[in-house]
């Protein structure tokens, strides 16, 4: 199982194909019951609902691709489509009664073991969709090879491989090499000692850790022994059920053995690392002592912000004050915390942060069948008033201007993420919302962040890029215009930019040397703020310096950091042929006729 890669993967346990515990007594919410449409290729059934078909195309484009790679990966021929479940956002995919498990923000797909169906759904990036789809298509096709090679040997019942090594050939064969995200884990790990040894990862059992040391294991196992020896082991699992065994029987290495080599390798990789950065307390100054997970911090003042914390174990938005002694942590209070009403069903922790701007502060909370954008008094923490529309199932990342307009990134019930433009008065009964859609394409715009004057922003995008590209750069569109210019071109991922009061500087978060880092930029002038062991995140505005979330010994915790001016410049764009990538809008190939679906049973 697989779910979404985002700004706090590590948070995230990608549960095991689909076969946990039930939750007595507890119920799913179907809000609206819909029909579904049936598109079939060589090797993919897909299911989808009507206004899902151009998202659908690109799906079963992405899966029958998939199928046809791992078969030869795998060795073997699909003999029947696998059926491919497809939702077009998170909240449609939560009501699926394929399984009845309740499914958490964190599962961003899974698959079926007793009949082998693929459920996935949209979050509005066609490459995480295209890479969700991959990892659980190799699950399917994993488990049609044990089938198939238990059932040579009149075996009919087997157990599965461990969790770690499943999961490891879903990530590696469907993406490759550990990404931004999993470095940063691994790098963390092996400079502290904390990885636990091959033999004990029961101890990360379903963690997101565990998924990446998966991943890294079997990436190591195939640069060095091949694809076919990785093969050969499930080739052989009818001779035992025993991983390490079988380790032994056909690459002769103990399970010790590959520990050791692994970690040897992890040590050339990053040992390295540790001349070129340190540790955030050298570069800044912690903030909150506690509190669970700290993220998505928004200055009030120069003294004062707001963030999401998560230290009585729901997620909560909270307010800070920065004491006058730097020895002292900042005094903190919740404002608003998920689960407590059935106005907050939750506040999603991977999706929702904070904006503040107009004496208002807006966050994105969960609400029945959809989000709902919650506005608050910046002041006084009251509660204002929530924006809602039925054209929207997700809504993340507000942003607002002086005058008290919104920007957000918001996605329809058919996949696609665009921006929006929100007027109206909270203050007021009925605030007179008003909403415009800035964008209407498949590209993923997210991240919008006002300029100064309110005439322009900022967004990351995927925009001018190839189809369902893992890259994003920065972007500018002019409101009265409505046109876009790129500001940034490289293969890397450039996001959650942040213009400065003066409207000549802005912070943002690039993976473009290596790892997640703060950076700025002013005119063309490009320069890293931050260099830390962990990745640096979330950066806002504070005075002459920035507030950020920092990963540090498995948690993200908040930091204030100095603005430095003086550092040395980078160039825009470390690749001259990448802005010449198309520009066109990513069109899939044509969807097979899709037929209703009628019950077989």
């Amino acid at each position: 199982m697989t779910r979404r890669l985002s700004l706090l993967a590590l948070l995230l346990a990608l549960a095991a194909p689909a076969a946990g515990q039930y939750l007595f007594g507890k119920n799913k919410v179907v809000y609206s019951p819909r029909d579904w449409l049936v598109s079939r290729s060589d090797k993919v059934e897909l299911f989808f609902y009507p206004e899902e078909e151009r998202l659908a195309a690109h799906a079963l484009a992405f899966a029958d691709s998939a199928a046809r790679e791992l078969e030869l990966i795998f060795a073997l021929t699909l003999e029947t489509p696998v059926p491919l479940v497809l939702y077009g956002s998170e909240h449609a995919f939560r009501e699926t009664n394929i399984i009845p498990n309740l499914i958490g923000e964190s599962v961003g797909g899974f698959t079926d073991l007793v009949r082998g169906r693929v459920v996935v759904p949209s979050t509005g990036d066609l490459a995480q969709l295209r890479h969700v789809i991959r990892h659980e298509m190799v699950h399917a096709v994993m488990l049609e090879k044990l089938a198939r090679v238990t059932a040579a040997h009149r075996q009919f019942s087997y157990q599965h491989p461990p969790l770690w090594f499943i999961e490891g050939l879903a990530e590696f064969y469907s993406v490759g090499e550990p990404d931004t995200e999993g470095e940063m884990l691994l790098r963390e790990g092996i400079l502290a000692g904390s990885l636990p040894p091959l033999d004990e990862l029961w101890r990360i059992q379903g963690s997101y850790l565990m998924y990446k040391v998966g991943q890294s294991v079997v990436a190591y196992l195939d640069r060095n022994y091949s694809t076919a020896a990785v093969r050969g082991l499930l080739e052989n699992w009818w001779r035992s059920t025993s991983l390490e065994r079988l380790l032994e029987e056909e690459l002769g290495l103990t399970l010790a053995a590959l520990d050791a080599g692994w970690r040897s390798h992890l040590r050339r990789r990053y040992y390295p690392s540790v001349a070129a950065r340190l540790p955030a307390a050298e570069r800044g100054r912690a903030l909150i002592e506690g509190g669970g997970f700290q993220v998505g911090p928004a200055a009030l003042s120069d003294t004062s912000f707001v963030y999401l914390e998560t230290g009585s174990g729901r997620v909560a938005l909270a307010r800070a004050e920065l004491p006058r002694s730097p020895r002292r942590g900042a005094e903190a209070r919740r404002l608003l915390e998920g689960g407590r009403d059935g106005r907050t069903e939750s506040i999603p922790f991977l999706r929702s942060r904070p904006a503040v701007g107009a004496g208002l502060i807006a966050l994105s909370v969960r609400r029945g069948p959809g989000d709902e954008l919650r506005f608050l008094d910046a002041e006084t923490g009251a509660d204002l008033a929530a924006f809602a529309a039925d054209s929207l199932a997700q809504i993340e990342a507000p942003a607002i201007a002086a005058d008290g307009r919104v920007l957000f990134s918001g996605i329809s019930p058919q996949g696609r993420r665009d921006l929006y433009l929100l007027s109206g008065d909270p203050r007021a009964a009925p605030p007179g919302w008003r909403v415009e859609r800035l964008t209407d394409d498949d590209w993923d715009d997210r991240d919008p962040a006002w300029h100064p004057d309110g005439a322009s922003f900022l967004y990351s995008s995927d925009r001018g890029q190839a189809a369902a590209s893992p890259h994003r750069n920065l972007h500018r569109m002019d409101l009265a215009l409505r046109e876009s210019r790129r500001l940034t071109a490289g293969p890397w991922v450039d996001r959650q930019p942040t213009w400065a009061p003066d409207g000549r500087r802005l912070l943002f978060v690039s993976d473009r040397l290596g790892a997640w880092d703060v950076f700025s930029a002013e005119g063309d002038t490009i320069r890293r703020q931050t260099a830390c062991y962990g990745a640096v995140q979330d950066p806002a505005w504070q005075g002459e310096g920035f507030l950020a979330s920092v990963y540090e010994e498995g948690w993200y915790r908040l930091y204030r950091f100095p603005y430095a001016g003086d550092g040395e410049p980078l160039p825009a764009s470390q690749d001259p042929t990448f802005a010449a990538a198309p520009a066109s809008e990513p069109v899939p190939a044509a969807l097979p006729a899709p037929v209703p679906y009628r019950l077989r049973f």
